[in-house]
């Protein structure tokens, strides 16, 4: 199969070329036929039953709810991202007004990070459920502490598609959260109840009179597995079973006719727009293409004593590029895009292609101010809400983005040795703050 991820559903023509992915895998005939063994790996969440059939395309963003700032549908119950801060920003009746984020980093995450602050500033409310005070939580009113990983009882339901064999695992808690931490769901399950409103979990209605275990929890989503789950329980290092001896199916009879819809008329449009883009230079020569880091998640880890090699998300280019433009390694830059700019250290890599600026994401500050060899730039502040956005997902152009770098001049460092990756991560005011500081 042909599969795709950060960068082609980031850049530019990006349904386009999801689509054409997605074509791929048709034209090459990566599906599988009835009679075909097929591999189940579910062991707490169970495994339906394959069949060889085509579902027709939902296409659920043409009917129901629109956004108010650009009459966007909904795509599996979520508005566009991008929409945010215009739907906090823009007077009405139905502007948002509140904002619960639960582990997320939008103030870093959102593109034109300088609107995005400026909207999570005009909240009337904004709630950040995170172990940690990211920049977003220094901009929030209230901090809720969620239990970390060791503090909880757990299972492995969810993750059963990512395993390559059927396995299961359930963890107890190993130790007690401190006093005034709650479990994330618990925040949700008492803000329902608090408004009256129901709440649907595993496929049943909750009674939100009643604060239920989070071992019930547990039990409800894995009720229909193959293996019990108190089985699971009792294997101290998780379970490893056999794959379930079935096939494909044969389609239900009125779903037999169904074929694959590989050209509809608004892709055919997208796809010929895409063919009569011609990129310009328009003295941004450069491109910023999207880059992870092995030792980060977006900008979960950074804070981390020695995890990240550098303090920083280092603007990597190749060797030609930085002799062509007299950069030395480890030199602080200017990178410039059409949407604005930020101050980097760049690095020479040899595996960049020439023409190509890597940077990863999730960096950053909400100082302006701040030193970017302590922090991070964040690459959100080259990018737009807008720009050439999708016609469907309203997703901007992140990646493959036209930038220009130019030296900076060499500002002195607030810190006797800025590149020390064992200093502390600085929170609101400049106060050292540790990794998991907790708030109530």
């Amino acid at each position: 199969m042909a599969t795709t991820g950060t960068g082609v559903c980031m850049g530019p023509h990006s349904n386009v070329a999801e689509h054409l992915a997605a074509c791929l895998n048709v034209v090459c005939g990566r599906f599988l036929r009835e009679g075909e063994p097929a591999r189940g790996r579910g062991v707490l969440m169970g495994d339906r039953t394959a069949r060889a059939e085509v579902l027709p395309a939902d296409r659920d963003w043409e009917n129901g709810f629109r956004s108010r700032v650009g009459g966007h549908g909904l795509i599996r119950g979520e508005l566009p991202s991008a929409l945010l801060p215009d739907e906090i920003l823009r007077p009405g009746p139905d502007r948002i007004r509140a904002l619960v984020v639960s582990g997320g980093n939008p103030v870093l995450a959102l593109p034109d990070q300088d609107t995005a602050q400026r909207a999570l500033n005009h909240l009337e409310l904004l709630v950040s459920i995170d172990t940690r005070m990211s920049q977003t939580a220094q901009l929030a009113d209230y901090v809720i502490a969620p239990t970390m990983l060791y503090e909880r009882a757990d299972h492995t339901a969810l993750m059963e598609t990512f395993f390559p064999q059927p396995f299961a695992q359930y963890t107890p808690a190993l130790v007690p959260p401190p006093q005034g931490v709650i479990e994330d769901w618990q925040f949700f399950f008492r803000l329902a109840a608090a408004m009256g409103q129901k709440l649907r979990f595993a496929g049943r209605d909750l009674d939100t009179s009643r604060l239920p275990a989070s071992e019930e929890l547990l039990d409800m989503v894995a009720e229909r597995g193959r293996v019990p789950l108190n089985d699971v329980r009792r294997a101290r290092h998780g379970l490893l079973v056999s794959h379930p001896a079935t096939t494909v199916a044969a389609p239900r009879p009125d779903r037999a006719g169904h074929r694959l819809s590989l050209l509809p008329p608004d892709v055919a449009a997208e796809l010929d727009a895409a063919l009569e883009d011609e990129a310009a230079n328009d003295g941004f020569p450069l491109r910023l293409v999207v880059r992870r880091m092995r030792e980060l998640v977006n900008s979960l880890g950074r804070d981390v004593a020695g995890l990240p090699p550098h303090p920083y998300n280092p603007a990597f280019l190749h060797p030609e590029d930085m002799e062509r433009l007299g950069i030395e390694d480890g030199a602080p830059v200017m990178v410039r895009s059409p949407h604005g700019s930020v101050d980097a250290v760049a690095h020479g890599d040899a595996s960049v292609r020439p023409g190509v600026l890597s940077m990863s994401h999730g960096w950053g500050s909400v100082d302006p101010a701040a030193d970017p060899r302590e922090c991070g730039s964040n690459v959100n502040r080259l990018t737009s809400l807008d720009h050439a956005a999708q016609p469907i997902n309203h997703m901007p152009t992140m990646t493959a983005v036209p930038v220009t770098v130019v030296p900076a001049e060499r500002r002195p460092p607030s810190r006797a040795h800025p590149d020390d990756p064992f200093l502390p991560a600085t929170g609101r005011a400049g106060e050292a703050t540790p990794p998991h500081t907790r708030f109530a």
